[in-house]
């Protein structure tokens, strides 16, 4: 199992994950952040950015906030990615 921490900016243009630093990663999702719409989300990306299930992710706190944290099984450790530079 994985964990991450996640800053999530519902509402934008498109889908991305941008990686911050390990274990640390910032969401932009089109869902709204209503009845959990965001959330489900949020769980799509992280799923096929790690290539396993939407069952396997689970937010598993701050799930009424743009600051979560994410659970991930069925993976150990996290692609090679090198976080992108901010500025």
């Amino acid at each position: 199992m994985v964990r991450l921490s996640a800053r999530i900016h519902p509402r934008t243009s498109k889908n991305t994950l941008r990686v911050i630093d390990v274990g640390e990663v910032e969401i932009w999702t089109t869902a709204p952040p209503a009845d959990g719409k965001a959330n489900d989300a949020v769980r799509r990306i992280v799923a096929e950015w790690l290539s396993v299930p939407i069952s396997d992710v689970r937010v598993v706190s701050g799930a009424k906030s743009r600051l979560k944290t994410i659970d991930v099984t069925g993976v150990d450790t996290l692609p090679g990615v090198e976080p992108e530079p901010r500025g």
